[in-house]
């Protein structure tokens, strides 16, 4: 005689637990009151403090001022150049002497 088979277990799918739903309540916002009225600032415009910001200020205005001047001082040789060589040019110009062609 043959064995008996064996039963399979039947599968079942896991049970899913409902999930509650929460909905979102919007509270409803205020809109911004503006005026045309002018406000008072809270400091004085010609107040000075010494900031991080301002040290940066400070040090950007040097380097432009400082590339500046590097770059002023770079044209003044280059018009030195320039002179120089148009000085040599002269020189050589009075000193040319045209030929005389005899007819």
């Amino acid at each position: 005689m043959a064995t008996p088979k064996k039963k399979t277990t039947p599968k079942k799918r896991p049970v899913s637990v409902k999930k509650t739903v929460v909905r979102k309540v919007s509270v409803a916002q205020q809109p911004t009151v503006r005026t045309f009225k002018r406000s008072h600032p809270s400091d004085p415009f010609f107040t000075f403090r010494m900031t991080h910001q301002t040290l940066y200020w400070f040090i950007l205005c040097a380097m432009v001022l400082g590339l500046g001047l590097w770059v002023i001082s770079i044209n003044e040789k280059v018009q030195q150049i320039y002179d120089q060589i148009d000085q040599t040019n002269a020189a050589a110009d009075a000193t040319y002497v045209p030929l005389k062609v005899k007819k």
